[in-house]
């Protein structure tokens, strides 16, 4: 028996003293765990958005489109098809939070 609280007691005690250690490491690791993955994002937003990253989807973006309207496709198509290949950003942030929030509702 351990402090008059029996075999019971015992698990309870171990219990509250592992809940006590997890806290303890989430307390201590969690944060750097957040801005690991805030920095990350950062460096993305960064390389993604740099003015030499967007010159470069921007020459892509017209060479595409002139390829295009030089093999005779209608202008307003080529445009269309032009735009499919434009990379936005926001929407697959937009997209990994969704899938994120998603998650978390199924398990709940």
């Amino acid at each position: 028996m351990h402090g008059g609280h029996g075999e019971g007691g015992r698990e309870r005690e171990w219990e509250r003293e592992d809940v006590e250690k997890i806290l303890k490491v989430i307390s201590s690791e969690f944060p750097k765990l957040v801005d690991s993955i805030l920095n990350s994002i950062k460096e993305i937003l960064e390389e993604f958005y740099s003015p030499e990253k967007v010159k470069m989807r921007a020459d892509a973006f017209i060479a595409f489109y002139k390829a295009l309207v030089d093999n005779g496709v209608p202008t307003d198509e080529a445009i269309k098809l032009a735009k499919t290949q434009l990379i936005d950003i926001n929407t697959i942030i937009e997209k990994a939070l969704s899938a994120v929030g998603s998650r978390r509702r199924e398990t709940y």
